[in-house]
């Protein structure tokens, strides 16, 4: 195996911090000044380059990340390295066992998931979608293409993993009983809601109309859907969902108190205060202590399942990458 000279700690750090606050996708040498080009590994002859592993790399660093948060170590950022440039491997091996499979794509499914995506997160509007493809830097065509591959990766996943993934009802009986501590939950109400406030050149009438004829849609259509399209609340992205709370420490009191009336899978009336017109779904409701089984059956099952798809997953990609050459040419940021 040819492994070339790993990067020095310097770069470790000059691209932690760039990660942060760059506006380029591309991690510049701390040396030269130049962009870090070159290839981090090789799938039977075709290259993952070290750009594509460190913007992943600076994806893991800002999801989720306070701005407060202190920048990772160098161990830390080796670790995220090493996660990513695997994670790339099985994905090309995946791929290339698409093709060889002499699978293919038709080009009115990536259209459609192109259209599902540009509803469900920019709201139908294109030019948001342009903002975000220009912040990573990407053209419509690139992102068209990364949109295919990731819709191949499901297809190969569901028929060669998830289909053979099988959780029975002891299984779900023994996580229970070994895991009791994470199913005591605190009193709570798991609540939903969608923000409506006034747009520029609105009256407030103009605002209350719009906002009932919005509630009305939900007596026909998801709350959740509805949310992603109209709600101004950070939560939309979510369908609105707020998950467990506990309505009187969280809640402004004129929403808490309209929250009290409803029944679990109710959604509410209009709510209207100073800053806007709310609307409120009761998603559940439940009481401290430990939950039934019936309670969390859902919650375990999608649990062992991610956890056993995960594993078989690992084992086929394994298995590919058992018949393939993989040469890792940049094992180190160290």
């Amino acid at each position: 195996m040819h492994t070339a000279h790993p990067l020095s700690i310097p770069f470790v750090a000059a691209f932690a911090s760039l990660a942060l606050g760059a506006e380029t996708s591309t991690p510049p040498d701390v040396d030269t000044g130049k962009p870090i080009d070159g290839v981090a590994a090789e799938v039977d002859g075709e290259s993952i380059t070290m750009q594509e592993i460190l913007e992943d790399v600076r994806s893991r660093i800002l999801q989720g990340r306070a701005e407060t948060d202190p920048l990772p170590s160098a161990a830390e950022m080796q670790k995220l390295y090493e996660n990513a440039l695997d994670e790339a491997i099985r994905r090309k091996l995946v791929l290339r066992e698409f093709a060889a499979a002499g699978m293919q794509m038709p080009d009115w499914y990536v259209d459609k998931r192109v259209s599902e995506i540009l509803d469900s997160r920019f709201g139908g509007d294109r030019a948001k979608l342009g903002d975000e493809l220009a912040r990573r830097h990407l053209t419509v065509a690139e992102w068209r293409d990364e949109l295919e591959a990731t819709t191949k990766l499901m297809a190969m996943r569901q028929f060669n993993v998830d289909k053979n993934v099988h959780i029975g009802p002891s299984r779900i009986l023994q996580y229970y009983h070994e895991h009791e501590k994470e199913f005591v939950r605190e009193a709570g109400v798991r609540v939903s809601l969608i923000f409506l406030k006034r747009k520029p050149g609105e009256t407030p009438d103009q605002l209350e109309a719009r906002a009932k004829t919005i509630r009305a849609r939900l007596d026909r259509e998801p709350f959740s859907e509805i949310a992603r399209y109209f709600s101004d609340d950070a939560s939309a992205a979510r369908g609105g969902d707020w998950g467990w709370i506990k309505p009187e420490e969280t809640l402004r009191e004129e929403l808490a108190a309209s929250l009290a009336t409803l029944a679990v899978g109710e959604t509410g009336p209009l709510v209207p205060t100073s800053s806007g017109i709310y609307i409120l779904r009761k998603e559940g409701e439940r009481q401290e202590g430990l939950q039934p089984i019936d309670a969390v059956r859902d919650e375990i099952d999608a649990t062992l399942r991610r956890t056993e798809s995960e594993r078989l997953f690992r084992e086929w990609t394994d298995s590919l990458r058992a018949k393939s050459q993989v040469r890792i040419l940049i094992p180190s940021l160290l």
